[in-house]
């Protein structure tokens, strides 16, 4: 269990090692609200959707209650695939109907075992409360579990599957946008090289691919015009990659400008990683500014869900030795929730295409990382930095 500055962190697909024992300890904690509870209460609204590829995998919300009637409170979980039928869990319970009181959290192992996700451990809350026996089944759409110290606490939990569709996916252009992307052609975009490109366009989205399965040279898609200040709108969805880890779990991203990236990968149930002194410092999760500036939140919902990126872009002002006299700012709205507010990048992000400020560049270029990432519904509006 990862606790940090009073906050529990998510569950980390990306760590190296996801291999979790079966006798987990908990602390008791206090935490403010945990990830999936606070997507469903800012921006987001549960739906079911068919094409989720693993209804195992995702964010689950429900209850859990004592057979006495002697208490109860909400219960959340985030599954996430491993790859192979394995499968890790992070289960936070809360003391009442709030979501910010009391808490404890414990992360599981579990696997697939006749179609269903199944998960045990024993859960030792110290000496008070004593060693729990805790097991739960996943299957159609429910999480059903028990809980027993075997003495004065025995009890049950219920969860339903909560799909989640941000406010932002499926967003109409604002007055006065240009459509970049609408899901039927790609006549306002190229490559690098201007030679074809590989991607997909398939129901009305636009999906990274290369010319064969051993193509090594990624070509990135580039807007064939340029863009100042910009307010940007665009929806993608990662691939379920389950045994991937790391950079190859959905990696793309979004270059503004191709000076800056913001960040595109499959960071769902990422723990928040911090350096000596405390301060976030996961700076290639998603939604991030790459390497320079981590989100503030993590948000990123399941691969296979449509997620919204809403980004307000001023550029940087060079001086006479093309140095930025004035930095650039962004903002992003990640899936409806802000993750910067006018952070200033004083420099291009690492690994950019266009390294200097005083070059004619793209508006935008999405990045071919070498997986099946998924764009729709991109449009732009130009602003008036002045303003």
């Amino acid at each position: 269990m990862m606790v940090q500055n009073d906050r529990v962190c998510p569950l980390s697909p990306h760590d190296q090692d996801l291999t979790m024992p079966r006798r987990a300890p908990v602390e008791l904690v206090r935490v403010f609200i945990a990830l999936s509870v606070a997507a469903i209460a800012g921006g987001m609204t549960a739906v079911f959707a068919e094409d989720v590829p693993d209804r195992v995998q995702g964010n689950w919300v429900g209850e859990w209650k004592l057979d006495n009637g002697g208490g109860g409170g909400k219960q959340t979980a985030q599954v996430v695939a491993l790859g192979k039928g394995e499968y890790q869990a992070a289960f936070t319970a809360y003391d009442g109907s709030e979501m910010q009181s009391e808490t404890f959290r414990f992360l599981i192992s579990g696997s697939l075992v006749d179609g269903k996700g199944q998960f045990s451990t024993q859960i030792n809350l110290g000496d008070k409360l004593g060693t729990f026996d805790w097991k739960a089944e996943i299957a159609k759409d429910m999480l059903l579990g028990t809980f027993t110290n075997r003495k004065n606490y025995i009890g049950t939990l219920t969860l339903k599957r909560a799909d989640l569709k941000p406010d932002g996916v499926g967003a109409k252009p604002l007055d006065g946008a240009e459509v970049l992307f609408d899901g039927k052609n790609l006549d306002r975009w190229t490559t690098a090289d201007g030679k074809p490109t590989a991607w997909k366009l398939m129901d009305g989205a636009l999906q990274v691919a290369r010319a064969s399965d051993d193509e090594k040279t990624a070509r990135h898609l580039v807007l064939r015009e340029s863009l100042g200040s910009m307010q940007l709108h665009l929806e993608y969805r990662t691939p379920y990659l389950p045994e991937a880890r790391g950079q190859e779990r959905g990696n793309s991203g979004v270059f503004l400008q191709g000076r800056y990236e913001i960040q595109i990968v499959d960071s769902f149930g990422q723990p928040r990683e911090r350096n000596n002194f405390g301060d976030l410092s996961d700076d290639d999760s998603a939604g991030a500014i790459f390497k320079y500036a981590p989100p503030t939140e993590n948000v990123t919902l399941p691969p296979g869900e449509w997620q919204s990126l809403d980004i307000t872009f001023i550029p940087a002002v060079p001086d006479a030795k093309g140095k930025a006299e004035k930095s650039a700012e962004i903002s992003v709205v990640h899936n409806g929730k802000p993750i910067h507010e006018r952070q200033k990048v004083h420099k291009p992000t690492d690994g950019a295409p266009v390294r200097d400020l005083t070059s004619k560049s793209p508006g935008l270029i999405l990045e071919d990382g070498g997986q099946a990432v998924e764009f729709r519904n991109i449009w732009v509006v130009r602003l008036d930095p002045a303003k």
